[in-house]
């Protein structure tokens, strides 16, 4: 998965000095991921993965079950 870039940059108020010259580092969660499949409208997603199974990036946790879904 390559970086998102968009139009302009960024420009924090106190600068980039202490972070110009650094390298970015890549952020591998370890332990649990929660992900709330239902929302505060709509119907609530369906999950595809059980509880335990082993997720990669990008696969499909949970498909839409309505019109309006999470």
């Amino acid at each position: 998965m390559g970086l998102f870039t968009f139009k302009g940059g960024i420009h924090p108020q106190d600068g980039k000095e202490l972070s110009k010259d650094k390298a970015i580092t890549p952020y591998l969660p370890k332990g649990e991921l929660v992900y709330p499949l239902s929302q505060h409208i709509g119907a609530p997603a369906v999950p595809v993965v059980k509880k335990g199974d082993r997720v990669l990036v990008g696969q499909l946790i949970a498909e839409a079950s309505g019109f309006i879904s999470a």
